[in-house]
């Protein structure tokens, strides 16, 4: 009998970016967590886990599942890539910017491109209170990617860039960012109430 795609790594793997992208993401982490429990050392379903977790605002979750790997199971160059990345995302959303400050320059020797070492600047000085410093760096990581930006990653630098944009009184810019994220999650509270705000404006 074949198995189902939960019982081979990357079968499960392939289905949880499956789901990922139609925007089902508790059906995403459930494939991810079922085939994990099953395969602990599948170095690529726990990264996309740990990932999931911080993108879903759980960065301490994500931080511990890659303190739980198994002794070697994360040694090879992409694994330890990805999990150096992933590391840095959740210090980030942990506010420990220290630790990520202490990471850059590892990221940058194991080959991280400097587009999304940019995003990650951003969001620590943003974390950091320091506006005008993170829109800088987000501004430079959009124009520095030459590869495809994950869709929730995007998503995020739009509406953070809608958001500065709109205090800093460029209504131009920040038009054309809630536009694009517009385009990517429609029904996104922020996108829609900002169209909400701009439809009350006009009728004034």
């Amino acid at each position: 009998m074949e198995a189902t795609p939960p019982d081979v790594p990357d079968a499960a793997f392939r289905l949880a970016l499956h789901l990922q992208r139609r925007r089902d993401l508790i059906g995403a982490q459930i494939v991810y967590e079922r085939a994990l429990s099953r395969h602990p050392e599948s170095w690529r379903l726990r990264n996309a886990l740990s990932n999931l977790y911080i993108w879903r605002g759980r960065p301490a979750q994500g931080l511990a599942l890659l303190d739980a790997a198994p002794e070697g199971s994360l040694d090879n160059a992409r694994a330890k890539r990805s999990a150096l990345e992933n590391r840095a995302r959740a210090y980030v959303g942990l506010g420990r910017l220290d630790e990520l400050e202490a990471l850059l320059p590892e990221l940058e020797a194991m080959g991280t491109p400097r587009g999304e070492r940019l995003f990650l600047a951003a969001r620590a000085a943003f974390k950091g209170g320091r506006r005008d410093e993170g829109l800088a760096a987000l501004e430079d990581a959009l124009a520095e990617r030459r590869e495809p930006i994950p869709e929730s990653q995007l998503l995020w630098a739009l509406l953070v860039q809608g958001r500065e944009y709109q205090n800093a009184g460029r209504d131009t810019d920040a038009l054309d960012a809630y536009r694009k994220a517009r385009t990517l999650d429609p029904d996104n509270r922020d996108v829609v109430a900002f169209f909400e705000r701009l439809k009350a404006r006009e009728r004034r």
